[in-house]
């Protein structure tokens, strides 16, 4: 156990793979840990880069751990956490807010909504930045204007990709998620702000890439994927209780398509059927079986700037359960 400066109490909860917080006034949260075994070497390898939660001094509540023993907590609101089962000591911050000050982005802040990864950005993909002070206290939702567009200020909240002002979907003092402007060029280095009530964080850099996808998940975002965020043919959600039948089709949800053909203004809902992603998408249920396959001519329209075409994935054989993943080439 530790005690912060807040009066804040953590717990581990090494049963879970996780670390508890008992606060000051009484409310029990989880502050680090996904709540299952996370073994590093297994899922990204080693010198291959990782999701934000393999990067010490990241948010904590994205930290996966295995078997957490010992626990420290500093002055400034870092977790010193003993993680015994990746044989590793790790450093999450507990993210606060002061309520003054300007917006201060973590390393490596901006990642894809879908899946919490850092990654070279693409035109049109929903991403996620994380700091402190980036917005109000409270968790602001966007709303669509008269246009059918979602704004590029929100709360008094900007996103700034060059000085380009992205669409905002959703702000408060530690998370911001965004659209990111089409007018951003693969093959490039994009200076990324967060701006709250004029005031301005320190530039970081990310590239970007033609495309990024990554599909939604019904879960909590993870690196690790999780149950799918799709519909049935007749419009209910996808689940174990709810499987698809043979032969039927499934609308997925996923971002990083890029741009689209014909171009859309940024944080347009549309919903006209010729919108499509100017490069071609290739969904696969399971690659061990060419046979489960979907038509790569027929695509949804990324998440948050359209509604999915139906008649786009087709089981053509029966499984209780099958990865899906998206491909843009």
């Amino acid at each position: 156990m530790a005690l912060d400066s807040e009066g804040d109490l953590f717990i581990v909860d090494a049963w879970d793979q996780r670390i508890r917080r008992v606060r000051a006034d009484g409310i029990i949260d989880t502050v680090a840990g996904w709540g299952q075994v996370f073994l590093y070497g297994e899922y990204f390898p080693v010198g291959q880069g990782g999701p934000p939660a393999i990067v010490d001094g990241a948010p904590a509540f994205l930290m996966p751990l295995t078997s957490p023993q010992g626990l420290a907590v500093d002055s400034r609101g870092n977790l010193y956490i003993g993680e015994t089962g990746n044989g590793r000591l790790r450093k999450g911050t507990i993210l606060r807010t002061s309520g003054f000050g300007p917006p201060q982005l973590i390393p490596q802040p901006v990642v894809n909504a879908a899946n919490l990864l850092p990654s070279p950005v693409a035109p049109g993909e929903l991403v996620t930045l994380f700091g402190t002070n980036l917005g109000p206290p409270g968790a602001i939702g966007a709303r669509l204007d008269a246009l059918g567009r979602f704004s590029t200020n929100l709360a008094g909240v900007r996103v700034l990709f060059d000085g380009v002002p992205a669409p905002v979907l959703y702000a408060q003092a530690y998370q911001v998620n965004a659209i990111v402007p089409f007018a951003v060029t693969p093959g490039s280095a994009v200076r990324v702000q967060v701006e709250y009530n004029g005031t301005q964080s320190t530039a970081t850099t990310i590239e970007v890439t033609k495309a990024a996808p990554a599909i939604f998940s019904l879960d909590h975002p993870s690196p690790r994927g999780g149950r799918a965020a799709a519909l049935n043919q007749d419009g209910s959600i996808n689940s174990p209780e709810n499987p698809a039948p043979v032969g039927s089709i499934v609308t997925l949800y996923a971002t990083g398509a890029g741009s689209m053909q014909p171009a859309i203004p940024d944080g347009q809902v549309v919903t006209a059927v010729n919108v499509k992603p100017s490069l071609p998408v290739i969904v696969n249920f399971n690659h061990n079986f060419p046979d489960c396959f979907t038509n790569p001519n027929a695509v949804p329209v990324t998440l948050g700037l359209g509604q999915p075409d139906p008649g786009t994935y087709v089981f053509s054989k029966y499984f209780s359960r099958v990865p899906a993943t998206v491909a843009v080439r």
